[in-house]
Protein backbone atom coordinates (compact mmCIF):
# COMPACT_ATOMS: atom_id res chain seq x y z
CA UNK A 1 0.00 0.00 0.00
CA UNK A 2 1.29 3.41 -1.06
CA UNK A 3 0.55 4.53 2.85
CA UNK A 4 2.53 2.42 4.52
CA UNK A 5 5.93 3.53 1.70
CA UNK A 6 5.24 6.97 3.14
CA UNK A 7 5.32 5.51 6.46
CA UNK A 8 8.62 4.19 5.40
CA UNK A 9 10.69 7.18 4.15
CA UNK A 10 8.78 9.86 7.41
CA UNK A 11 11.19 10.84 10.35
CA UNK A 12 11.44 8.35 12.78
CA UNK A 13 8.41 6.36 12.78
CA UNK A 14 7.69 3.84 15.48
CA UNK A 15 9.29 -0.06 14.58
CA UNK A 16 6.61 -2.38 13.80
CA UNK A 17 3.76 0.26 12.78
CA UNK A 18 1.98 -0.15 9.67
CA UNK A 19 -1.87 0.15 7.84
CA UNK A 20 -3.56 -3.25 8.19
CA UNK A 21 -6.87 -2.04 6.29
CA UNK A 22 -8.82 0.61 4.56
CA UNK A 23 -12.41 1.02 4.23
CA UNK A 24 -13.95 3.99 1.70
CA UNK A 25 -16.56 5.81 4.14
CA UNK A 26 -17.57 8.52 1.99
CA UNK A 27 -16.23 10.56 -1.54
CA UNK A 28 -12.48 11.59 -1.28
CA UNK A 29 -12.48 9.85 2.12
CA UNK A 30 -10.85 6.79 3.10
CA UNK A 31 -9.98 5.52 6.58
CA UNK A 32 -7.18 3.58 7.51
CA UNK A 33 -5.84 1.37 10.27
CA UNK A 34 -2.93 0.76 11.68
CA UNK A 35 -2.06 -2.40 13.53
CA UNK A 36 -0.80 -1.00 16.74
CA UNK A 37 -1.82 1.77 18.41
CA UNK A 38 1.79 3.10 19.11
CA UNK A 39 1.23 4.27 15.65
CA UNK A 40 -1.73 6.09 16.18
CA UNK A 41 0.09 7.78 18.96
CA UNK A 42 2.86 8.82 17.36
CA UNK A 43 0.66 10.29 14.37
CA UNK A 44 -1.17 12.37 17.35
CA UNK A 45 2.45 14.60 17.87
CA UNK A 46 1.88 17.37 14.82
CA UNK A 47 5.04 17.62 13.51
CA UNK A 48 4.57 13.61 12.35
CA UNK A 49 1.53 14.43 11.12
CA UNK A 50 2.77 17.00 8.62
CA UNK A 51 5.63 14.95 7.71
CA UNK A 52 3.56 11.80 6.92
CA UNK A 53 0.92 14.03 5.16
CA UNK A 54 3.84 15.79 2.99
CA UNK A 55 5.28 12.23 2.23
CA UNK A 56 1.40 10.29 1.66
CA UNK A 57 -0.41 13.02 -0.03
CA UNK A 58 -0.10 16.50 0.57
CA UNK A 59 -3.88 17.13 0.71
CA UNK A 60 -4.30 14.71 3.36
CA UNK A 61 -6.23 15.12 6.81
CA UNK A 62 -5.58 12.99 9.72
CA UNK A 63 -7.90 12.40 12.22
CA UNK A 64 -7.02 9.57 15.27
CA UNK A 65 -9.79 7.64 16.61
CA UNK A 66 -8.91 4.84 18.41
CA UNK A 67 -11.39 2.18 18.88
CA UNK A 68 -12.71 1.15 22.61
CA UNK A 69 -13.71 -1.81 23.95
CA UNK A 70 -15.51 -2.86 27.15
CA UNK A 71 -13.93 -5.42 29.30
CA UNK A 72 -15.98 -6.67 31.88
CA UNK A 73 -15.33 -8.25 35.15
CA UNK A 74 -11.85 -7.02 35.94
CA UNK A 75 -10.77 -6.79 39.30
CA UNK A 76 -10.87 -3.41 41.21
CA UNK A 77 -7.38 -4.00 42.38
CA UNK A 78 -6.54 -3.45 39.05
CA UNK A 79 -4.29 -0.30 38.14
CA UNK A 80 -4.91 1.45 35.10
CA UNK A 81 -2.23 3.64 35.19
CA UNK A 82 0.06 1.11 35.34
CA UNK A 83 2.12 0.41 32.10
CA UNK A 84 3.11 -3.22 32.83
CA UNK A 85 0.00 -4.43 33.89
CA UNK A 86 -1.41 -3.27 30.39
CA UNK A 87 1.11 -5.01 28.86
CA UNK A 88 0.44 -8.00 31.23
CA UNK A 89 -2.55 -7.75 29.82
CA UNK A 90 -1.62 -7.82 26.65
CA UNK A 91 0.25 -10.71 26.82
CA UNK A 92 -2.33 -12.78 28.92
CA UNK A 93 -4.71 -11.71 26.46
CA UNK A 94 -2.64 -13.10 22.96
CA UNK A 95 -3.23 -9.55 21.90
CA UNK A 96 -0.23 -7.56 20.27
CA UNK A 97 2.05 -5.90 22.17
CA UNK A 98 1.32 -2.29 22.65
CA UNK A 99 -2.11 -2.56 21.03
CA UNK A 100 -3.48 -1.55 24.47
CA UNK A 101 -2.98 2.43 24.91
CA UNK A 102 -4.98 3.28 27.78
CA UNK A 103 -7.35 1.34 30.73
CA UNK A 104 -10.19 3.45 32.15
CA UNK A 105 -12.83 2.40 34.56
CA UNK A 106 -16.61 3.14 33.02
CA UNK A 107 -17.73 3.93 36.49
CA UNK A 108 -14.97 6.21 38.62
CA UNK A 109 -13.47 4.44 41.33
CA UNK A 110 -15.09 6.40 44.43
CA UNK A 111 -18.27 5.09 42.93
CA UNK A 112 -17.23 1.85 43.70
CA UNK A 113 -18.42 -0.07 46.65
CA UNK A 114 -16.30 -0.75 49.35
CA UNK A 115 -16.77 -4.68 49.01
CA UNK A 116 -16.58 -4.52 45.50
CA UNK A 117 -14.22 -7.29 43.39
CA UNK A 118 -14.76 -6.18 40.13
CA UNK A 119 -15.89 -3.31 37.80
CA UNK A 120 -16.19 -2.97 34.16
CA UNK A 121 -13.30 -1.29 32.15
CA UNK A 122 -12.80 0.80 28.90
CA UNK A 123 -9.57 0.16 26.95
Amino acid sequence: MKVNLALKVSVDPPCNIEFISTKGVWEDTIRYKLIIAKGALWLKITENAREFSSKYNVDSNIVNEAEKLIAEFMPVTLDPTNDLVIREIECKSSLSKQLISSIEWIKPTNHHKPEQKVAFTMI
